[in-house]
């Protein structure tokens, strides 16, 4: 048997996994079922299953569900600079009882890290803006400009890097301060990178926005401010019984549950979102902290024109029970 796709002694990147596949050599291979375990960077088995070649003589295989979960993002900090070092890792893998084993590293990012942070070319801010900047431990370097009508802005102790390639950094930068020196747009050059880096092109707005943090796949976070409408929506469940021969009211569970419309936003932040509802960190930003939530449901709309589609999602923060 043999992988078509040979995963051994490579580099791969997680939101690029494909399947594995497995090709029998032979008739009787095929008639016999194989075994494949990954273990992970500490010991544990992250997989251990028996497989079946199919009528063609292939096994699929995900490894990309098996390895996920491993892969950990910092809690933001704002104001401060957070390290991710948990988003590059060494696997090994057997199948078929040796017939297939060696070792292979993944990265939690896309492999177009090198060139972008964000899936976003334009992105609508507020003044009170929290900025996540993020780039990946590729190489060694430090600092940061903001490029704008107004002149530059160097920070050339911001994000630190050293170049092991499997972590990233990220600083939350209040836009608070900042938003008066760079006026009503700007884009942030990371210095010693080639080629450069890109990140959106942010547009300064008046006005209320809700801001949610999510981790992207460049290994990063992206933060999508939104102006549409929030609402509060909870759940609750009333269970009744006899008290004097009269029906009383006994519990009433609430689940606190919010939905938030998106407002006017481009196509680029649209897709963008895709990527949020996906992500396993996500986070709100209420009464100055990021606080974790979970997404219940959600919907996208996107037309043809080029200008303005929407989107909805409905959640709950993690750390809250219904009461």
């Amino acid at each position: 048997m043999i992988l078509e796709n040979d995963i051994i002694g490579k580099v791969l990147y997680l939101h690029g996994l494909r399947d594995l596949i497995v090709v029998a050599e032979s008739e009787s291979e095929k008639e016999s079922p194989i075994r494949c375990t990954i273990t992970g960077p500490f010991g544990d088995t992250l997989l251990d299953e028996t497989y079946w070649f199919d009528f063609s003589g292939t096994i699929s295989i995900d490894i990309k569900d098996a390895v996920s979960s491993i892969f950990v993002y910092a809690d933001p900090a704002i104001g401060e600079e957070v390290s991710h070092s948990g988003l590059g890792f060494d696997f090994s893998i057997d199948i078929g009882d040796g017939s297939i084993a060696g070792s292979f590293t993944i990265n939690a990012m896309s492999e177009n890290a090198r060139i972008r942070t964000s899936d976003i070319d334009m992105l609508r801010i507020p003044y009170d803006y929290i900025l996540p900047l993020s780039i990946h431990d590729f190489v060694e370097r430090s600092g940061v400009e903001f490029v704008s009508p107004a002149g530059t802005l160097t920070k050339p102790d911001w994000l630190q890097t050293s170049g092991t390639g499997k972590g990233s950094r990220t600083r939350f930068v209040e836009m608070s301060g900042a938003s008066e020196r760079l006026k009503r747009s700007f884009h942030v050059l990371f210095l010693g990178t080639t080629p450069s880096i890109t990140t959106p092109q942010f547009r300064l707005c008046s006005g209320h926005f809700e801001q949610y943090l999510f981790a992207n796949r460049y290994g990063g976070y992206d933060n999508i401010p939104m102006d549409g409408e929030l609402l509060y929506e909870p759940e609750t469940e009333y269970e009744t019984g006899l008290y004097h021969e009269q029906e009383m009211q006994i519990t009433a569970k609430c689940t606190d549950r919010y939905t938030q419309n998106s407002g006017y936003v481009t196509r680029k932040t649209v897709e963008a979102m895709k990527e949020l509802i996906r992500s396993r960190q996500i986070f709100h930003l209420k009464d100055g902290t990021f606080r974790k939530i979970v997404i219940l449901e959600s919907d996208i709309s996107m037309s043809s024109a080029d200008s303005i589609h929407s989107f909805s999602f409905q959640y709950r923060y993690a750390d809250i029970q219904s009461r």
